[in-house]
């Protein structure tokens, strides 16, 4: 059990020669009554110091936020958290949106044209998101180009955290919204996905890897319902926001939608021959005397 905010400062002081190199500043914003966490300190000195390492990195001016506070990801309330979520903000140059996706991808490398006189981060990133699902966490990432990036993680407050994986809080108002986008019965994004007409999970069949998500190795085959569900380790949300997240995931288009497109062409089949059968039956009626 670990007092973050003592750590986190602590960490911090490692810094100050490179942040006075480039005249940057470094300042914490912390929740009040953080509560402790259970961490390998170890293991997240290497994550905090990747982080603020690149956050200095590329921030040529500004500087640094350390934010702390009870995460809302796990469906809990803030005065008994299972999760602290911390994020590093820079005041730096920036990820373009589609270089995002990229950031925690061992096999690939990023490429920013504005950054080419910056090192690059390595394998660092896709060190530090291994480190973080060994305490059942996730790591993303948000940024605006131009002006500075949000590097965020999670790590467990309670213990039972690391002792079992907890089932996933499911919103049924995802259903709603997906139907209203692509104008589909909301039963459609209630029933579980299929592949070749089995049930399948969404790390089935993506293949994704990321045990952190709170999909993976659960009963709930409906991804897109459970809360703080992310996108090859990218991207997690709860609703509203992670409705636009969904729009465009490989399963709700390969699997729900494809899948309601096959049997209504069935079932448009069906009528067309039934009602073929049918005229073809009056056709054959005796006439009248």
């Amino acid at each position: 059990q670990t007092n973050l905010e003592e750590f986190l400062q602590y960490l911090a002081v490692f810094f100050k020669p490179a942040l006075q190199a480039k005249n940057l500043f470094l300042q914490f914003d912390f929740s009040e009554n953080l509560p402790h966490v259970y961490i390998d300190k170890d293991k997240i000195r290497q994550v905090f110091n990747n982080l603020v390492s690149n956050a200095i990195k590329f921030t040529p001016q500004g500087g640094i936020t350390i934010h702390a506070r009870p995460s809302n990801l796990s469906g809990t309330s803030d005065e008994n958290p299972l999760l602290v979520e911390i994020c590093v903000e820079d005041t730096g140059i920036g990820i373009q949106e589609e270089d995002i996706e990229k950031l925690f991808d061992k096999f690939t490398q990023i490429n920013l044209p504005i950054s080419r006189q910056y090192e690059g981060t390595g394998l660092g990133l896709s060190i530090a998101r291994g480190l973080i699902v060994l305490h059942r966490g996730v790591i993303w990432a948000e940024s605006e180009y131009g002006k500075g990036s949000r590097f965020h993680f999670t790590l467990p407050a309670q213990k039972k955290v690391l002792e079992k994986l907890e089932e996933p809080v499911v919103e049924q108002k995802m259903a709603e919204a997906l139907a209203d986008y692509f104008d589909k019965p909301v039963e459609l994004f209630l029933k579980d996905p299929t592949y070749a007409g089995k049930p399948v999970k969404c790390w089935e069949y993506q293949h994704c890897g990321q045990s952190s998500c709170p999909a993976f190795d659960s009963n709930e085959r409906r991804c897109w319902l459970i809360r703080g569900v992310h996108c090859r380790g990218v991207k997690i949300a709860k609703f509203p926001e992670k409705a636009e997240c969904c729009r465009d995931c490989d399963i709700i288009e390969n699997l729900v939608i494809e899948e309601y497109k096959v049997q209504d062409a069935e079932m448009a089949s069906d009528i067309e021959l039934n009602s073929s059968e049918a005229s073809g039956h009056r056709d054959k009626k005796s006439p009248e005397v």
